[in-house]
């Protein structure tokens, strides 16, 4: 998964359109929508703006991007990368995807 793929994820699980994280951000509605396709790249400035929109941290969007990019390897302990990361998201951030 791209990152755009992941963003996409975390504002649909959040309720929120395209057009409220793109005025949230301050860009078109249309440059959002490319970024979400994958057309535009992220640059670190606005990631942060993103991950503030979407309400939550950097690191874990990251986490969210490699998490659903995997082949699904298993931690010690018996869950998937994609579990143990849905669990957090779920405890910390009210957020399922």
């Amino acid at each position: 998964m791209i990152v755009g793929k992941a963003i996409k994820r975390v504002r649909l699980a959040r309720g929120y359109t395209q057009k409220e994280v793109a005025k949230r951000i301050g860009v078109l509605s249309n440059s959002y929508s490319r970024l979400e396709g994958g057309f535009h790249s992220l640059n670190s400035n606005t990631m942060h703006k993103l991950c503030k929109a979407l309400e939550i941290d950097e690191e874990v969007l990251i986490l969210i991007t490699l998490a659903y990019d995997t082949s699904e390897p298993t931690l010690s302990f018996g869950l998937t990368i994609k579990q143990s990361l849905e669990y957090h998201l779920k405890n910390n951030y009210n957020l399922e995807l």
